[in-house]
């Protein structure tokens, strides 16, 4: 297992967003030098969730599925894995690193003390969905061994402290004890083919989603209904709300503007990989307008105050970015579609 430490160290490096982060690593650990801004545009990453519940909401600017979608379009199968008793699970991914595999595993961030550390999470903002890539036992000291996307190390934590941290029951995404394994191939799909088919069904996503809470029309909603939230939620709540908002949009693993940034970089690499000029000139610049917008929208949530829901500017801010959001969408159809 330390030559498994050292292998993934070599392949590791410093991101944005840790599963776009991760899954550039374990790429590079197999021989494929893809960059995390790649990972995340071929994971169809660009997205939008909000959905309000009686009690809390959800939202945020990440398309769901990122490693899924990631490995259909460069042809790399994988099995997903969750539910299982922690005992079992554990068990699991120990024989995969055994085995010299690092395992992407998801956890509720709040249990580990170098995340909240970092973060200063409290109570107020916990998040089940976070990745790390287990890569090392220590029996005799009861420790795990792990990298994470913003550590150049690996990161040492207690057994226990991994096993309440993958057995977290947080709502509404708890990590449920799930993995992932991928058997990746010496050849992927020709990147050209797989940036272009990542792209249409990116769009795809957000302009028709699966489900409801998901997408632009969600996208607009929220930028209608938050100015709603005074009259159903106390003010308690409200100060919660955009706190985690703050954090979400900007602060915790998005690479800054409710990861529009990072999308914008996937674009401009996705313009040279597909020889488009107006990918670059025409749909990169609105979405480093957005990164910049969703940043403006975050900061302003903080330090918080009730006059925010009354604030004109806040509301121009609000409807520009959802009027930018549905034109950059626009246009990456027709670039698609040339």
């Amino acid at each position: 297992m330390t030559d498994l430490i050292a292998r993934y160290r070599a392949a590791h490096r410093l991101g944005s967003h840790c599963s776009s982060t991760l899954m550039s690593g374990l790429l590079r650990f197999y021989g494929h030098d893809l960059s995390e801004d790649l990972c995340f545009g071929l994971g169809a990453g660009l997205g939008f969730v909000y959905v309000r519940h009686p009690t809390l909401c959800i939202f945020g600017g990440r398309a769901g599925g990122l490693e899924r979608q990631l490995c259909q379009h460069l042809g790399i199968r994988y099995e997903q894995y969750q539910g299982l008793e922690d005992d079992v699970a554990e068990a699991r991914v120990r024989a995969l690193v055994v085995r010299g595999e690092p395992v992407l595993c998801d956890v509720d961030m709040s249990h580990l003390p170098y995340l909240a550390e970092r973060f200063r999470l409290t109570e107020d903002f916990r998040f089940g969905g976070h990745k790390v890539m287990v890569v090392g036992f220590d029996d005799r000291e009861e420790q795990v061994f792990i990298y994470d996307y913003l550590w150049p190390e690996c990161q040492v934590v207690t057994r226990e402290q991994l096993r309440l941290a993958r057995g977290s029951q947080i709502k509404p995404d708890p990590p449920r004890n799930t993995w992932f394994e991928f058997h990746v191939p010496t050849r992927l799909v020709a990147l050209p083919v797989a940036v272009r088919e990542a792209i249409a069904f990116n769009v795809q996503m957000m302009r028709y989603p699966v489900a409801y809470g998901l997408g632009l029309r969600a996208l607009e909603r929220f930028a209608r209904e938050f100015f709603l939230w005074p009259q159903v939620m106390d003010r308690k709540r409200l100060e919660r709300e955009c706190f985690i908002a703050h954090m979400t949009f900007e602060k915790v693993g998005t690479g800054g503007g409710n990861f529009r940034r990072l999308y914008a970089r996937f674009l401009r690499a996705a313009a040279a990989i597909l020889q488009c000029e107006a990918l670059e000139a025409q749909v990169y610049p609105i979405y480093v307008q957005l990164a910049d917008l969703w940043k403006r929208f975050a900061l302003r949530l903080q330090p918080f105050r009730e006059e925010l829901f009354h604030e004109q500017e806040l509301r121009a801010l609000l409807a520009e970015i959802a009027g930018l959001e549905r034109e950059g969408l626009s246009r990456l159809q027709a670039v698609v579609g040339r």
